[in-house]
C-alpha cells in the first residue's frame, strides 16, 4: 500500500532551560555538582537536541575511561565544540 506523508515539523534550537534538561537526563549518573553551567550552555548555542546529547555521552565516555563518576566542565565544553565543527 502506497502512503504519502507529507507533514512537516519543524523543530527549533533548544531553550537554555531544554538544554541544561537534556544535558542533566543524559548525564544523570554522573555528579555534575561543579559543572560550571553557563560556559556549558554558551557552548551548547545553535546545537539541535540531538547533537547536545551526543555530546553528552562523549563527555560520559570521557569520564568513565577516566574511571571518575564527575563530569567535567572542560570535557563537556570540548564535545560540544567538536559537535558543532562536525556541523560545518
Amino acid at each position: 500500500m502506497f502512503r504519502r506523508f507529507d507533514d512537516v515539523i519543524a523543530y527549533g534550537v533548544p531553550t537554555p532551560e531544554v538544554t541544561r534538561g537534556i544535558l542533566e537526563a543524559h548525564l544523570s549518573t554522573f555528579k555534575l555538582d561543579d559543572l560550571q553551567w553557563l560556559s556549558v550552555l554558551e557552548a551548547a548555542v545553535g546545537l539541535s537536541q540531538a547533537e547536545i546529547a551526543r555530546a553528552a555521552d562523549e563527555a560520559a565516555k570521557v569520564a568513565v575511561l577516566a574511571d571518575t563518576n564527575r563530569v567535567e566542565t572542560s570535557a563537556l565544553v570540548m564535545a560540544l565544540g567538536e559537535r558543532k565543527a562536525a556541523a560545518l
